[in-house]
């Protein structure tokens, strides 16, 4: 059930998350600072010492995240 969840954690549509904030809190500043804190984010694989190149992600959050599971739940509430 674990991985059920992380790979909803990875297909979750940030702008939708962005909008059901505004509709909830109408807190500009709050929407624009998580906003920032969700916008490209950059993942790299490690084996030993070599990596492979960095890709940007266009959706999802970040795992293992507080912040990750707060927006999870808000994202699936309707």
């Amino acid at each position: 059930m674990l991985d059920n969840f992380s790979s909803a954690y990875n297909i979750v549509w940030r702008t939708g998350i962005i909008i059901k904030l505004l509709e909830l809190f109408l807190c500009l500043i709050l929407c624009t600072l998580i906003n920032k804190m969700l916008s490209n984010p950059i993942f790299m694989f490690y084996f030993g010492q070599t990596h492979s190149k960095s890709k940007h992600l266009n959706n999802g959050l970040p795992q293992r995240s507080v912040l990750a599971s707060i927006l999870f739940n808000l994202y699936i509430s309707d």
